[in-house]
């Protein structure tokens, strides 16, 4: 309950906008076909996520997404935000703490677009990335590690 309510206080503290932009980014700054034609690789298994063109998960890959999520710009962040959060639901323990840190740098730096990605995705994945910062953020906040006016400062300075 304090997880749900320290979400919903961020999210009226924010007052971003959400962009219009697709949940699916156009291809042009992508070079797709190159990366389609070799083999399977961590960009590879990205935008064929991304597009829809291969549905299953490759957990093998999950730590390098998760890694490399935040050192992405334009299309490419926002396909590795998108494939991260298809294996929301899919995580085990030991992959929960990493994920809830890299989305919460993500929604730090990206607020408007995660708020926007919430709009557009599932119930499903929308609530297990809600519960899983959530989760990061009441932890950090209890052990004294982060306030929220300090979340609420960062959040504000990359909104856009």
């Amino acid at each position: 309950m304090s997880k749900l309510l320290i979400s919903i206080i961020l999210f009226f503290f924010i007052g971003c906008t959400s962009s219009n932009s697709k949940k699916i980014p156009e291809i042009k700054e992508i070079d797709t076909e190159s990366i389609l034609n070799s083999p399977m690789s961590l960009d590879r298994h990205v935008l064929e996520t991304c597009y829809n063109l291969n549905t299953g998960l490759a957990p093998i890959y999950l730590n390098d997404i998760m890694t490399h999520l935040n050192n992405k710009t334009g299309l490419w962040k926002e396909c590795y935000f998108y494939t991260m959060s298809i294996y929301c639901n899919s995580l085990t323990n030991e992959q929960e703490p990493q994920f809830q840190a890299a989305l919460f740098e993500y929604f730090l730096h990206n607020p408007a677009q995660y708020l926007s990605f919430l709009d557009k995705t599932t119930f499903e994945i929308s609530d297990c990335l809600l519960s899983n910062l959530s989760a990061y953020v009441n932890n950090h906040v209890l052990n004294d590690e982060i306030t929220l006016i300090s979340i609420k400062n960062v959040v504000y300075k990359h909104c856009s």
